[in-house]
């Protein structure tokens, strides 16, 4: 499963400088959930999009649901994890990446994996080793055993 992950996030590699990977400043921004076909290849995008960004030097997201089609939540952003609540993110330590990615030293092999998260999710990013200058992200289910990986897109802010 892994290993087909990382080759998805490959496909859907986003742009941008070649840096050892970790959450940074230049990461802040709007990103969307990737629908995933049957044979695990990228579908189209879920219309599930999040805000990431940076407020006192926490990190923070924000949500929106392009599928809802009417009401009050139509169209509009909504704070998940607001300033102050303990769910803002912070840079996941060795051993939490770990955990999020069991298979860690298989991986480091071709990429270079940095995350921030909560108790709820992380997000990742993936610099590639082999496609040099890709970048891919994802966020991770933490509460779920065995955790939930889903690709994202970094969307033009």
């Amino acid at each position: 499963m892994l290993k087909q992950l990382s080759l998805g996030l490959m496909v859907l590699a986003s742009t941008g400088a070649v840096m050892a990977a970790g959450i940074t400043a230049e990461d802040a921004g709007i990103y969307e959930v990737v629908k995933i076909n049957k044979d695990n290849k990228p579908a189209s995008l879920s219309g599930i999009q999040m805000r990431i960004y940076q407020k006192n030097g926490d990190w923070l997201m924000d949500g929106k649901d392009d599928n809802i089609k009417s009401g009050p939540a139509k169209g509009k952003w909504f704070a998940v994890c607001n300033q102050g609540t303990k769910c803002e993110f912070k840079t996941s330590s060795k051993s939490q990446l770990k955990d999020i990615f069991p298979d860690l030293a298989r991986i480091q092999k071709t990429d270079d994996i940095g995350c921030i998260q909560n108790d709820v999710q992380a997000i990742c990013r993936l610099d590639s080793k082999v496609q040099k200058g890709y970048t891919a992200y994802m966020t991770v289910v933490l509460q779920s055993k065995p955790h939930v990986y889903m690709t994202l897109q970094r969307r033009p802010s």
